[in-house]
């Protein structure tokens, strides 16, 4: 079965309409015939993750990697996906733990995602990493280099912390940032970067 017969078949187990998809999705019904027909093959992450929500079902459902035996195809299959939106895509697996390392560079930053399972890696990267993207081309298009870390390495604490931050507004947002800011300037955080930087 195809990525657009599985849309189509969920489409439908739902007793969705064409239009209903799309209203959902702030698209066009055009859109999501093509995606049904396999016009577009291809589907990004940010447009996989709020498919798969509208169709009540999982992203690996409908790129069909729930039934793949190796993991490696599936990892093939997010390597292309994530090389339409990152400049360079490095995957490192661990066989013996079954984890990956996932390094995303995008212009002069880098974002590292560290020993994770396959489900949970393709989880954080449909729902945070393109919000984490946002803000990187929005620093540096202002070239405010400083303001994004050049290297972020994401733990299992910082990733939900992250998704929540991602469902903010504009102006929630803005007030976080500078609440951060304003204890990043606590002593004890000075101490810290002193260090870091003997």
């Amino acid at each position: 079965m195809t990525l657009g017969q599985r849309i189509k078949k969920r489409r439908l187990e739902l007793d969705l309409t064409v239009e209903e998809v799309a209203n959902k999705l702030n698209k066009n019904k055009a859109t999501i015939y093509r995606y049904e027909n396999d016009e577009i093959e291809n589907l990004s992450i940010t447009v996989l993750q709020p498919l798969a929500t509208v169709l009540n079902t999982t992203p690996d459902y409908l790129m069909g990697w729930d039934g793949i035996q190796r993991t490696a195809d599936a990892m093939d299959s997010l390597k292309v996906m994530l090389k339409e939106i990152y400049d360079s895509v490095i995957i490192k697996d661990y066989d013996e733990t079954g984890t990956y390392d996932i390094i995303l560079i995008k212009g002069k930053i880098k974002i590292c995602l560290e020993e994770m399972g396959f489900q949970n890696l393709f989880n954080t990267i449909c729902s945070i990493i393109p919000s984490c993207i946002d803000v990187i081309v929005d620093n540096t298009s202002k070239e405010k280099y400083d303001e994004v870390p050049p290297f972020t390495c994401l733990s299992d604490e910082e990733v939900p912390a992250l998704d929540m931050y991602r469902q903010l507004d504009i102006t929630d947002k803005a007030e976080i940032r500078g609440e951060m800011k304003h204890m990043l300037k606590s002593e004890k955080y000075s101490v810290k970067k002193e260090l870091r930087n003997a």
